[in-house]
Protein backbone atom coordinates (compact mmCIF):
# COMPACT_ATOMS: atom_id res chain seq x y z
CA UNK A 1 0.00 0.00 0.00
CA UNK A 2 2.83 2.37 0.86
CA UNK A 3 4.53 1.58 -2.46
CA UNK A 4 1.34 2.48 -4.29
CA UNK A 5 1.09 5.76 -2.39
CA UNK A 6 4.73 6.57 -3.10
CA UNK A 7 4.21 5.95 -6.81
CA UNK A 8 0.74 7.47 -7.08
CA UNK A 9 1.45 10.80 -5.38
CA UNK A 10 4.16 11.98 -7.77
CA UNK A 11 2.18 10.65 -10.74
CA UNK A 12 -0.93 12.55 -9.63
CA UNK A 13 1.06 15.67 -8.99
CA UNK A 14 3.05 15.77 -12.21
CA UNK A 15 0.45 14.34 -14.57
CA UNK A 16 -2.83 15.56 -13.18
CA UNK A 17 -2.07 18.72 -11.24
CA UNK A 18 -2.47 22.00 -13.14
CA UNK A 19 0.28 24.41 -12.22
CA UNK A 20 -1.00 27.77 -11.00
CA UNK A 21 -0.62 30.55 -13.53
CA UNK A 22 0.44 28.20 -16.30
CA UNK A 23 -1.53 28.07 -19.54
CA UNK A 24 -2.16 24.77 -21.26
CA UNK A 25 -3.19 21.32 -20.17
CA UNK A 26 -2.83 19.96 -16.65
CA UNK A 27 0.68 18.76 -16.04
CA UNK A 28 2.30 20.95 -18.73
CA UNK A 29 4.94 23.34 -17.52
CA UNK A 30 4.99 26.97 -18.52
CA UNK A 31 8.18 26.36 -20.46
CA UNK A 32 6.54 23.68 -22.62
CA UNK A 33 3.74 26.06 -23.60
CA UNK A 34 5.91 29.14 -24.01
CA UNK A 35 4.69 30.74 -20.76
CA UNK A 36 6.70 31.54 -17.72
CA UNK A 37 7.45 28.69 -15.37
CA UNK A 38 5.70 28.78 -12.02
CA UNK A 39 7.68 26.66 -9.57
CA UNK A 40 5.67 24.16 -7.60
CA UNK A 41 7.15 22.61 -4.53
CA UNK A 42 6.13 19.75 -2.31
CA UNK A 43 7.90 19.84 1.02
CA UNK A 44 8.39 16.35 2.49
CA UNK A 45 9.28 15.67 6.09
CA UNK A 46 10.16 12.10 7.05
CA UNK A 47 10.63 11.15 10.67
CA UNK A 48 12.32 8.31 12.42
CA UNK A 49 10.44 6.00 14.75
CA UNK A 50 7.70 7.30 17.01
CA UNK A 51 7.93 4.73 19.82
CA UNK A 52 6.05 4.84 23.10
CA UNK A 53 8.62 3.40 25.48
CA UNK A 54 7.63 2.95 29.13
CA UNK A 55 9.24 6.26 30.10
CA UNK A 56 7.40 8.09 27.29
CA UNK A 57 4.07 6.60 28.38
CA UNK A 58 4.77 7.50 32.01
CA UNK A 59 5.53 11.12 31.04
CA UNK A 60 2.37 11.34 28.93
CA UNK A 61 0.01 9.85 31.53
CA UNK A 62 -2.44 12.38 32.98
CA UNK A 63 -4.04 12.31 36.42
CA UNK A 64 -7.38 11.23 34.88
CA UNK A 65 -5.76 8.16 33.26
CA UNK A 66 -5.64 9.61 29.73
CA UNK A 67 -2.40 10.27 27.85
CA UNK A 68 -1.12 13.50 26.27
CA UNK A 69 2.01 13.10 24.15
CA UNK A 70 1.90 16.51 22.47
CA UNK A 71 3.97 18.40 25.08
CA UNK A 72 6.86 16.02 24.33
CA UNK A 73 6.52 16.81 20.62
CA UNK A 74 6.34 20.60 21.05
CA UNK A 75 9.78 21.22 19.54
CA UNK A 76 8.72 19.45 16.32
CA UNK A 77 5.84 21.83 15.56
CA UNK A 78 7.80 24.56 13.69
CA UNK A 79 9.41 21.93 11.46
CA UNK A 80 6.11 20.12 10.83
CA UNK A 81 4.40 23.40 9.91
CA UNK A 82 6.86 23.86 7.02
CA UNK A 83 6.07 20.53 5.34
CA UNK A 84 3.21 19.53 3.04
CA UNK A 85 3.71 15.80 3.48
CA UNK A 86 4.67 14.70 6.96
CA UNK A 87 5.65 11.02 6.82
CA UNK A 88 5.87 9.50 10.30
CA UNK A 89 7.07 6.04 11.17
CA UNK A 90 4.83 4.37 13.77
CA UNK A 91 6.41 0.93 14.18
CA UNK A 92 4.43 -0.13 17.25
CA UNK A 93 0.94 -1.37 18.03
CA UNK A 94 -1.52 1.25 19.29
CA UNK A 95 -4.28 -1.04 20.49
CA UNK A 96 -5.07 0.86 23.67
CA UNK A 97 -5.45 0.06 27.34
CA UNK A 98 -7.67 -2.97 26.69
CA UNK A 99 -4.53 -4.87 25.67
CA UNK A 100 -2.26 -3.37 28.32
CA UNK A 101 0.31 -0.62 27.86
CA UNK A 102 3.77 -2.05 27.22
CA UNK A 103 7.15 -0.70 26.23
CA UNK A 104 10.27 -2.59 25.22
CA UNK A 105 10.62 -5.35 24.12
CA UNK A 106 6.99 -5.78 23.01
CA UNK A 107 5.04 -2.57 22.42
CA UNK A 108 1.42 -1.54 22.76
CA UNK A 109 0.56 2.10 23.30
CA UNK A 110 -2.61 3.90 24.30
CA UNK A 111 -4.69 4.99 21.32
CA UNK A 112 -3.85 8.57 22.37
CA UNK A 113 -0.37 8.00 20.96
CA UNK A 114 -1.53 7.67 17.36
CA UNK A 115 -4.18 10.37 17.85
CA UNK A 116 -1.51 12.79 19.05
CA UNK A 117 0.70 11.92 16.08
CA UNK A 118 -2.19 13.06 13.89
CA UNK A 119 -2.70 16.19 15.96
CA UNK A 120 1.01 16.94 15.62
CA UNK A 121 0.56 16.91 11.87
CA UNK A 122 1.55 13.46 10.61
CA UNK A 123 -0.47 12.90 7.44
CA UNK A 124 1.21 9.78 6.08
CA UNK A 125 2.45 6.90 8.21
CA UNK A 126 4.19 3.58 8.02
CA UNK A 127 3.00 1.02 10.55
CA UNK A 128 4.73 -2.12 9.28
CA UNK A 129 7.73 -3.20 11.31
CA UNK A 130 9.28 -5.96 13.34
CA UNK A 131 6.84 -4.99 16.14
CA UNK A 132 3.71 -5.52 14.03
CA UNK A 133 3.22 -8.96 15.56
CA UNK A 134 4.26 -8.18 19.14
CA UNK A 135 0.80 -9.32 20.22
CA UNK A 136 -2.31 -10.84 18.64
CA UNK A 137 -4.33 -10.12 15.53
CA UNK A 138 -6.97 -8.54 17.79
CA UNK A 139 -4.41 -5.98 18.91
CA UNK A 140 -3.43 -5.31 15.30
CA UNK A 141 -7.11 -4.78 14.43
CA UNK A 142 -7.52 -2.43 17.40
CA UNK A 143 -4.46 -0.48 16.21
CA UNK A 144 -6.01 -0.08 12.76
CA UNK A 145 -9.26 1.10 14.37
CA UNK A 146 -7.32 3.60 16.50
CA UNK A 147 -5.99 5.20 13.33
CA UNK A 148 -9.42 5.60 11.75
CA UNK A 149 -10.75 8.44 13.93
CA UNK A 150 -7.38 10.14 13.54
CA UNK A 151 -7.52 10.14 9.75
CA UNK A 152 -9.40 13.42 9.56
CA UNK A 153 -6.79 15.11 11.75
CA UNK A 154 -3.99 13.39 9.81
CA UNK A 155 -5.36 14.89 6.60
CA UNK A 156 -5.85 18.41 7.95
CA UNK A 157 -2.74 20.43 7.11
CA UNK A 158 -3.37 23.08 9.74
CA UNK A 159 -4.04 20.72 12.65
CA UNK A 160 -0.74 21.48 14.36
CA UNK A 161 -1.11 25.20 13.61
CA UNK A 162 -4.56 25.44 15.14
CA UNK A 163 -3.96 23.49 18.35
CA UNK A 164 -0.87 23.91 20.44
CA UNK A 165 0.29 21.15 22.78
CA UNK A 166 -0.13 23.39 25.82
CA UNK A 167 -3.90 23.61 25.23
CA UNK A 168 -4.38 20.02 24.13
Amino acid sequence: MLAIAILALPAWFFLGHKHAGTPGKAGQSGLATGGTASPTTIRLLATGDFIAHDSVNAAAKQSDGSYNYLPMMNDFLPIFKQADIRFCNDPILNGGTKYGIYGYPKFNSPTDFVTDMGRLGCNLANTASNHSFDFTQDNINASVQACRPSRSSWRAKKTADQRSPQTA
